[in-house]
């Protein structure tokens, strides 16, 4: 989506440094796991994302819809890294979607601790 609208926006005399920014590459690391809620709740999925976040100098916040979606985001004061954690009711199971993304060719601080927020959730949900 954003190459399309950077290909529109050139196409009418528009943005070029917006078109330049749609070329550059980025790494997106992610992880998908699904618990018995019994064993990983929602809000204690959202509570790892945060804590593991802040602890790793991530200007984050938390979006809720109450009992069914909790989600994680945010990225480094100097940019060049973003996150994005979704927690997710599912029936009897919370399912959790942990990605990192890097403005760089190659995995990177966003990558790393997406796995490292992976591996905590993983450990919690034992």
């Amino acid at each position: 989506m954003r190459l399309l609208i950077a290909s529109t926006l050139v196409a009418f005399g528009f943005a070029p440094s917006l078109a330049q920014a749609a070329s550059d590459q980025f790494n997106v690391a992610y992880n998908v796991e699904r618990v018995d809620a019994s064993r990983l709740s929602l809000d204690k999925c959202a509570e790892i994302a945060q804590r593991e976040a802040g602890s790793n100098g991530y200007v984050h916040s938390v979006d809720r819809t109450l009992g069914k979606l909790a989600v994680v985001s945010g990225g480094l004061a100097q940019g060049g890294a973003s996150l994005l954690v979704y927690c997710i009711a599912v029936g009897d199971h919370t399912a959790y979607v942990v990605q990192g993304i890097d403005y760089q060719p190659e995995k990177g601080n966003a990558g790393a601790l997406a796995d490292r927020i992976h591996e905590a959730l993983v450990e919690a949900s034992k």
